[in-house]
């Protein structure tokens, strides 16, 4: 089972400089002892409280593995004593734990108070797990060079418990019909630990440049053609298996580029 492990933190404007010089140490001690590099986050719109908020997100091969980082950054020399000074430049901050859906099957519990049965092949695997970051690495380096900014957007819904295979159901054909469209396909995740409820679905999607997502989104909306309007059936028919939801936009840091603010406070 893989989890995603998602620590916020609150960053004085005056920290900042200090706050990514200590995190470049603390991630390549975290990479030389085999964990997995973060995913760096800063909000742009809605969610956490704008650009002076981190948001690492860390996803690890399972449960167990998660434990044992988790141990190292409490007692292992070394990366510890970077865990506490990382720590020490934030006034507040939390951290959130998730089961990534993607390959992994169907809960018991979710199985027994869904109304639509699972089929058998959907126990053992209800979802395909889908990339986190874009497949164009050289295009990503191109727009920084060119001040584009890549970002993420994070797609928050409450699911009534009942729901759940017929939303797997609902995931899978989005995925099919969004695919046409050339539109990244989501990761998604449900609650595990933390401030969110555990009814909670997230689908996430990193474009490689804003101007990627809004043209994406403008398609979508206004241009009629044999795909978009297929994604817009699945969009309605989405409509039906969340009690409501929330979109948020971060900027995504890892591989990016200081904003020009970082260097002069």
């Amino acid at each position: 089972m893989k989890v995603l492990y998602r620590e916020i933190q609150m960053i004085p404007a005056k920290n900042w400089k200090e706050k990514l010089s200590l995190e470049k140490q603390l991630i390549d001690k975290e990479i030389s002892m085999g964990y997995p590099e973060p995913r760096l986050l800063r909000p742009l719109f809605g969610g956490e409280k704008a650009e002076l908020t981190r948001v690492y997100e860390q996803i690890f091969t399972s449960y167990i593995k998660f434990a044992e980082f988790i141990a190292d950054c409490i007692k292992k020399p070394g990366l510890a004593d970077l865990v506490e000074k990382n720590h020490n430049l934030a006034t507040e901050g939390r951290c959130e734990l998730f089961y990534i859906d993607g390959d992994s099957p169907v809960p018991r519990w979710m199985a027994a108070v869904s109304e639509k049965k699972f089929s058998d092949s959907e126990m053992k695997k209800p979802l395909e797990c889908h990339p986190t970051e874009p497949l164009n690495p050289e295009r990503i380096r191109e727009n920084i060079k060119n001040g584009k900014l890549r970002i993420m957007y994070r797609l928050i819904q409450e699911v009534p418990k009942n729901k759940w295979a017929e939303k797997f159901e609902q995931e899978r054909i989005s995925d099919e019909v969004e695919a046409l469209t050339g539109a990244p396909l989501p990761m998604r995740y449900r609650s595990m630990f933390g401030s969110q409820i555990s009814q909670l679905r997230f689908n996430e999607r990193e474009y490689e440049s804003l101007e990627d997502f809004c043209v994406s989104f403008e398609d979508f909306i206004f241009v009629k053609d044999a795909a978009n309007e297929k994604a817009m059936e699945a969009e309605i028919r989405r409509q039906s298996f969340f009690n409501w939801e929330r979109e948020e936009i971060y900027v995504v840091d890892s591989d990016s580029y200081m904003p020009l603010w970082m260097n002069e406070v």
